[in-house]
């Protein structure tokens, strides 16, 4: 399974459930337990996801959500993109500089400044090469202007859309790490 923060739920792609007799199928939904190390994760309630043939890939069963980071304590380590679920402690030294985030409705929501104004990120680990998407307005004031724009169709969840990257030259700073933008993705 593959880890996406971006997504508030966990669910398995229905070409591997089909087939498989460790789950009870309800509908919509699938009922199994496993474990990820020494964690149970049970439901009743496993949503099912049908890819599109051309998407399905074999080796990925489903998605972990971040519906398994409720109510447990989870280290995100983003230099060595890494992230610890069901964590007993925090090594002392990380409350030396406190990163400010929250966790709402599901959602990893990064509390940082841009030009000078405090804005809320939302930290999705499945969006693949594209670590900053922003809206259409803040993507217009952000960019260098007169930078060359490129366009891309991309896919996701079984969706086709169109991408716009462009150069930017500005910083986010959270707490006392200024983190540079160098390319704006919208």
């Amino acid at each position: 399974m593959q880890l996406d923060t971006g997504s508030p739920y966990t669910l398995f792609y229905e070409h591997f459930i089909e087939h498989n007799l460790c789950f009870t199928r309800n509908k919509d939904r699938v009922a199994t337990h496993f474990y990820i190390g020494k964690m149970e994760i049970s439901s009743q309630k496993f949503r099912i996801f049908q890819m599109k043939n051309s998407a399905v890939n074999s080796n990925i069963i489903g998605t972990l959500g971040t519906d398994l980071l409720e109510n447990r304590k989870t280290r995100i380590h983003f230099q060595v993109q890494n992230i610890q679920l069901n964590c007993y402690d925090f090594p002392k030294n990380l409350w030396k500089k406190p990163f400010p985030m929250e966790f709402k409705k599901g959602k990893i929501l990064l509390i940082g400044e841009i030009l000078g104004k405090k804005r809320k990120f939302l930290y999705d680990s499945g969006t693949s090469g594209y670590h900053l998407l922003i809206s259409k307005n803040t993507w217009l004031q952000w960019r260098q202007k007169k930078a060359p724009i490129e366009i891309r169709d991309e896919k996701s969840w079984n969706k086709r859309l169109t991408t716009y990257t462009t150069l930017c030259n500005h910083s986010i700073n959270f707490s006392s790490t200024s983190i540079p933008i160098k390319k704006l993705r919208m």
